[in-house]
C-alpha cells in the first residue's frame, strides 16, 4: 500500500478534524483567531516574475495582496485540535489549508514533559516565525529570510511527532531542554524549488493542496532530459511509499538564550517519478541561535545546509544559507535589520540545467504599532543574486532586485 499522498489522505483529515471540532466548541475551551494582512510592494519586484522566471522577490505593485490568516485551537481534556488556514489573493486556489493536526497534551506532575501530536505542521526549527502566532510567517518583518521562505514553500510534516521536555523553572533551575523525533511522509518532491529555481526571500506559504508552478526552463521542456516533469509541483505528494523522519534538540537559559538544532531526511528514492512528479532525495541540517541582549535588543540568527538528489545524480545540489537578524525595540516602534546569505553548489554539470547560484540580501524593515489590534510595517529590500540558468531565460545571470514593501496587519 505504501505511504498515501497529501491529496489523498488530507480531504478524509480536514473533515475528521471538523468531526472533532464540533464537541470542541461545546465541549472544551477553544479560540478562533485572525489576522488580515494588506500590502503592496514597489513595482520593480514582479509577483509572476517569482513563478514562470527565477526572481527572487515575490510581492509587485502591479498585484497588491490581500490575505487573511485564520487558526483555531480547542482544548478536550489532554486534548488539543489545531488549524491553520488562510484567504490569499495571490493563490490561484484562494483559499488553504496550511496545518492542521491533532495533539495530546497530558498535565505534567513535575519538570518532566510529554507531548505528541499528528497530522500536517512545520518542523519546529525557527526563532524568525511564532509558532503561536496566526499562520507562518515572519514576526519582525514582511518577508521571511531564505530559509524560512523555503521551509514555509517547501517543507511540511505529514505524520506524528513525539517532544519531550524538561522545564528546570518548575524545580528552580534556569535551563530547559528540549527533544522532538518526527516520522512522516507525504514530502518526497522538496528540494524541486532549490534545484530549478533556487532561493527567494518573501512572504508566501504553499497549502496543503497548492500545487506550485516551476519556471520555464528547457531541462524538463518536450525535448528535455526531463521531459516528463509537469510545469507544476505537487510538494506534499508521497511518490516512492518510504517513511521519512527529522529530529531536534533545543535549549533555552533564563528566557535570555534559545538554541535549536535539527536534522531533517525525507528518504526520498531519487529514481521514481510517477505522474509527472519526481522524488528528490533531500537531507539537510539546521541551527538557530536567539540573544535576548536585554529589554530593548535582541539578536539571532539561523543557517541550513543541506544536499538534494534527483534522478540518480542527474541533479545533485549541495544548498546552504544563513542569515543574522537584529532588533531593536523603540517607544514608537521596532527596528530590525536582517542580512541573508544564500549559495547552491551543482555538482551534476548536466548540460542545460545549472543549478549553481550564489546570492545576498538585505532587510531593514520598521514595525509601527497603531492599536493593540493594528500594526504598520515598512520594509525596504534588496537582493543580489547571480544564477546561470537565467540566461537559458534570455536574462541576465547576475540580478540585482530592490523593493519598498508596505503592509498592514489587522488582527481580528
Amino acid at each position: 500500500m505504501g505511504i498515501p499522498s497529501a491529496q489523498r489522505v488530507f480531504p478524509g483529515l480536514f473533515v475528521l478534524y471538523v468531526t472533532a471540532s464540533i464537541p470542541a466548541v461545546y465541549a472544551a475551551s477553544s479560540e478562533f483567531r485572525g489576522m488580515v494582512h494588506i500590502g503592496a510592494a514597489t513595482d520593480h519586484s514582479r509577483s509572476d516574475e517569482l513563478t514562470s522566471r527565477l526572481n527572487k522577490l515575490p510581492l509587485g505593485a502591479e498585484q497588491p495582496s490581500a490575505r487573511v490568516a485564520m487558526r483555531f485551537d480547542a482544548v478536550i481534556s489532554d486534548f488539543a485540535i489545531h488549524a491553520n488556514a488562510d484567504i490569499d489573493s495571490h493563490r490561484t486556489s484562494l483559499a488553504d489549508l496550511h496545518e492542521t493536526w491533532l495533539g495530546w497534551h497530558p498535565i505534567p506532575s513535575g519538570p518532566w514533559r510529554v507531548r505528541a501530536r499528528a497530522g500536517a505542521f512545520f518542523p519546529v526549527s525557527s526563532f524568525e516565525v511564532g509558532y503561536d502566532q496566526i499562520g507562518w510567517g515572519a514576526e519582525r518583518t514582511v518577508s521571511g529570510s531564505a530559509i524560512n521562505s523555503w521551509i514555509a514553500e517547501e517543507i511540511r510534516i505529514l505524520g506524528a511527532e513525539l517532544t519531550t521536555q524538561w522545564r528546570g523553572a518548575l524545580v528552580g533551575s534556569p535551563h530547559e531542554f528540549t527533544t522532538r523525533l518526527g516520522l512522516f511522509g507525504g514530502n518526497d518532491p522538496a528540494g524541486t524549488q532549490i534545484g530549478w529555481r533556487g532561493w527567494h526571500v518573501g512572504n508566501r506559504t504553499t497549502g496543503l493542496f497548492q500545487n506550485l508552478r516551476i519556471p520555464d526552463l528547457p531541462v524538463y521542456s518536450a525535448d528535455g532530459p526531463f521531459a516528463k516533469q509537469t510545469h507544476t509541483i505537487q510538494l506534499f505528494r508521497e511518490i516512492d511509499g518510504r517513511p521519512d523522519y527529522y529530529t531536534s534538540a533545543g535549549y533555552a537559559y533564563d528566557g535570555r538564550v534559545e538554541l535549536e538544532i535539527l536534522h531533517y531526511d525525507n528518504r526520498a528514492d531519487p529514481l521514481i517519478i510517477k505522474d509527472g512528479q519526481y522524488s528528490w532525495q533531500t537531507r539537510f541540517d539546521h541551527a538557530a541561535v536567539r540573544l535576548h541582549l536585554d529589554q530593548a535588543w535582541m539578536l539571532q540568527a539561523q543557517v541550513i545546509r543541506g544536499k538534494t538528489v534527483m534522478g540518480g545524480h542527474a541533479i545533485d545540489a549541495e544548498f546552504s544559507t544563513w542569515y543574522v537578524l537584529t532588533s531593536r525595540q523603540f517607544n514608537a516602534g521596532t527596528a530590525t535589520l536582517r542580512h541573508d546569505r544564500f549559495k547552491v553548489i551543482d555538482h551534476d554539470g548536466l548540460f542545460n540545467d545549472s543549478n549553481a547560484e550564489d546570492g545576498y540580501a538585505w532587510a531593514l524593515p520598521w514595525a509601527q504599532p497603531l492599536s493593540v489590534s493594528l500594526l504598520v510595517l515598512v520594509e525596504a529590500q534588496q537582493v543580489t543574486s547571480e544564477r546561470p540558468a537565467r540566461t537559458w531565460l534570455q536574462d541576465s545571470a547576475r540580478q540585482v532586485e530592490k523593493s519598498l514593501i508596505f503592509e498592514v496587519r489587522w488582527a481580528l
